[in-house]
């Protein structure tokens, strides 16, 4: 059965390189995404702590750092060879870089400044490989061919360890439930996967420019390879029961159907504003009629998120401060890790709230920054949509995905796809366009 699925995966590959093309340059954050969708290379080898263990966090792995410093140097050569012009860049996404130049700033004050920095170093390679992504001839075709590559390969494998190896495939939660995972370590990161891989679907076959279809109708063979996939993916999503994933899918289903109604259709910008409307609008049910709860208990959740309101309370009641944090990525470090792990009987290493991680991290400030941000994602979304449509719709779905997701996840840093994709959305590139 290994064999089956490598060769399958191997031929599927080679047939998409002949059909699609593309260049080495594509390789580099699809090696990036594939790393951070899955296992760290440590754990594919078998050598060091597995990805989000205690020791792994604290330490990490000298064979992570040095493939991932790889790839980052590769990134910058792509980037090099491309002749950026850096200058235009940086002016006109100036809150980013003050946001990188804050991060910077706050790992003087940390635990440990050499960890910190190390970390921030590391995930600066998301805005790399973003850039990379952006920068090609045809930055949409690019996005398309690198998320089904990773479908091709990560999606078979996750089967394939799931039916074939159970000891790779599943785990256990510390309350002794089955967990199906996949490639991945734990149940939201193959969630986590499946919401990537079918917000891409998603936007292909919904988004304004149908992207997907332009050019010759794909073969036969292409289209149903496409649904396999997708059936694949849909499969592993039930199977991993993240209904935050599940969430985030159907939120980008709504803003690319409602940006095929009448009214949108002919001005696609319009589409953000009806977001807001209907957002403004679950606010209001929210709190006039309790409409969480409803929508929480239709989805099999309790009112707690599965005991998250209760790890909020504690670690926002620990002892912080509260304007700047305790430094980039030290939050969780040191004594303060034991008392963490005491008072909610259960060792854990994130906030499961991105909002709530920035403050714990890097204080009001940062958790403003993070904000603004995204404010800024939404409006550049709104302003690309004006000629490009397609290219909007992306970034607005990027954004909005991860700004839901991280309301019950902390994924606006470390090795994660989602925080890429939120700065493929934010990052401002009409200095590339000229």
């Amino acid at each position: 059965m290994t064999a089956a699925c490598l060769a399958l995966v191997a031929a599927l590959l080679w047939r998409d390189q002949r059909a699609h093309g593309g260049n080495l340059a594509g390789w580099v954050p699809f090696l990036w995404l594939a790393l951070c969708s899955s296992r760290a290379l440590s754990d594919w080898i078998g050598v060091g702590a597995p990805r989000g263990s205690a020791q792994a966090f604290a330490d990490g792995s000298p064979i992570d750092r040095a493939a991932l410093f790889a790839l980052i140097v590769a990134g910058v050569l792509v980037l090099r060879a491309r002749r950026l012009p850096w200058a235009d860049l940086m002016a006109v996404n100036k809150l980013l870089v003050l946001y990188a130049l804050y991060c910077a700033a706050s790992t003087l004050w940390a635990d440990s400044p050499l960890l910190a920095q190390r970390r921030l170093l590391k995930d600066m390679g998301h805005g790399v490989m973003a850039l990379v992504l952006l920068t090609e001839a045809q930055p949409l075709q690019a996005y398309l061919t690198l998320m089904r590559r990773l479908a091709i390969v990560l999606l078979p494998v996750s089967v394939l360890f799931i039916v074939a190896y159970p000891q790779l495939g599943t785990a256990r939660s510390p309350g002794g439930v089955l967990m199906y995972t996949g490639v991945t370590n734990q149940k939201n990161e193959l969630g986590r996967l499946c919401l990537l891989l079918g917000m891409a679907a998603l936007w292909s076959a919904l988004s304004p420019g149908r992207p997907g279809l332009t050019g010759p109708r794909p073969a036969r063979a292409d289209r149903l390879v496409g649904l396999a996939l997708t059936a694949t993916g849909a499969t592993l999503l039930v199977l991993s029961d993240s209904r935050t994933a599940m969430a985030c899918l159907a939120l980008v289903a709504a803003l690319l159907a409602g940006a095929r109604l009448p009214v949108v259709r002919t001005r696609p910008a319009r589409v953000v504003a009806l977001a807001v409307v209907a957002g403004g609008a679950a606010f209001a049910a929210d709190a006039a009629f309790g409409l969480r709860e409803t929508v929480l208990a239709w989805a099999g959740r309790d009112p707690t998120l599965t005991h998250r309101t209760g790890i909020w309370r504690v670690l926002l009641a620990m002892p912080s401060q509260p304007l700047i944090g305790e430094g980039y990525m030290s939050f969780w470090s040191g004594p303060r890790l034991q008392e963490i792990w005491t008072a909610l009987n259960a060792p854990i290493l994130q906030a499961h709230n991105g909002y709530i991680e920035q403050y714990l991290n890097l204080g009001w400030i940062g958790t403003g920054f993070m904000v603004a941000l995204l404010a800024v994602g939404v409006a550049g979304a709104r302003r690309q949509m004006r000629d490009d449509p397609a290219g909007g719709m992306l970034k607005l779905c990027c954004v909005a995905s991860a700004a839901l997701y991280n309301w019950s996840e902390a994924a606006f840093y470390g090795m994660n796809a989602m925080w890429m994709l939120a700065l493929v959305g934010i990052l401002d590139t009409r200095a590339l366009r000229r």
